[in-house]
């Protein structure tokens, strides 16, 4: 596995938990310093990722390209290090951060069309069984990713996104597992945090994101870009079939 593709935060830098490996290159440094400072910063929305990264409950990865299906590989080799490896951690704010050298997007619908390929490649190459808590289907309600039989909600973050609390210089994809919010459902402090999560986008952007809904109401296939500009855009996702 090269080193940049997982990488921790220990003893405030950064560095490869991989043994014998020769650490996290300059590039991946300068990428997460970067992606650190914005989070870390106290108008940042989420207070999740916020005691993700103060408490290392995270893993950071740099790649090259989004949507390849090298880059695929990689990253379905790093998800599956991760899953392994959060379950370990006492926290419920775990999340996986890959970001990727190229290409850089220039427009939303340009990063929309590179998220799915990502997502598309990482489901060609996975043999798992979908999680069956929920469904494959990006139009339905009850979608949501899978991948190694672990449901995520994905973030995507880059230069054009209309969310300042989502525009980054380089493309990136974060994956939250569901696992994390049905944890803060049965302590009672979902709602709680998701509200909070979203008044304070509403004090940073002025107004609350329009593509967020609950989930069970509407696909949130759509929350994982944002609002795509284009009546005609519809969620290229393809679920495989068997045989």
């Amino acid at each position: 596995m090269n080193s940049d593709h997982f990488l921790m935060f220990s003893g405030d830098k950064l560095v490869s938990p991989t043994e014998g490996s020769t650490g996290p290159s300059t590039a991946a440094q300068f990428v997460h310093s970067q992606f650190r400072a914005m989070v870390l910063n106290a108008q940042f929305p989420c207070p999740g990722a916020r005691t993700a990264f103060t408490k290392g409950t995270y893993r950071f990865g740099l790649f090259d390209e989004i949507g390849t299906r090298d880059t695929a590989i990689a990253l379905g080799s790093s998800l599956k290090r991760f899953i392994e490896e959060r379950v370990t951690w006492n926290s419920n704010f775990t999340p996986f951060v890959s970001c990727y050298k190229a290409p850089i997007p220039m427009s939303h619908e340009q990063f929309a069309h590179l998220l799915w390929a990502m997502l598309q490649e990482l489901h060609v190459i996975d043999f798992s069984e979908w999680d069956p808590k929920y469904s494959p289907d990006p139009d339905s309600p009850d979608f949501a990713f899978s991948y190694a039989g672990t449901s995520f909600f994905v973030n995507g973050i880059h230069s054009g996104s209309p969310r300042f609390a989502r525009r980054f210089g380089w493309p990136t994809i974060v994956f939250n597992t569901h696992e994390q919010f049905d944890n803060l459902r049965r302590e009672g402090i979902f709602e709680k945090f998701r509200d909070g999560v979203r008044k304070k986008d509403k004090e940073l952007q002025g107004y609350v994101n329009p593509a967020a809904e609950d989930v069970g109401v509407v696909s949130e296939a759509i929350q994982y870009t944002g609002i795509i500009d284009n009546p005609s855009w519809k969620c290229p996702f393809k679920h495989k079939t068997k045989g």
